[in-house]
């Protein structure tokens, strides 16, 4: 199991990064966020979890790609 230090760590190196508007580093910021991807981990041993981590990754890359590309100026 991830100690509760490593737990809180986790949420504030992926929140403090979203909730601040700025999203051009949030590939740098993410690295030290091991913690956020140990616990992942940890649920995805359940194959329904898995499952749908899987799709939630799926869903939120395609919405940072639209982002992106709307922010850019170019309609995906």
């Amino acid at each position: 199991r991830m100690p509760g230090k490593y737990q809180a760590y986790a949420a504030l190196a992926v929140l403090i990064p979203t909730t601040s508007g700025l999203l051009t580093s949030i590939g740098r910021l993410g690295m030290v966020g091991f913690p956020f991807f140990w616990g992942l981990a940890e649920l995805g041993r359940r194959p329904r979890v898995h499952r749908f981590i899987l799709l939630a990754s799926l869903l939120l890359t395609a919405g940072l790609i639209w982002f992106t590309e709307a922010a850019a100026g170019r309609a995906p």
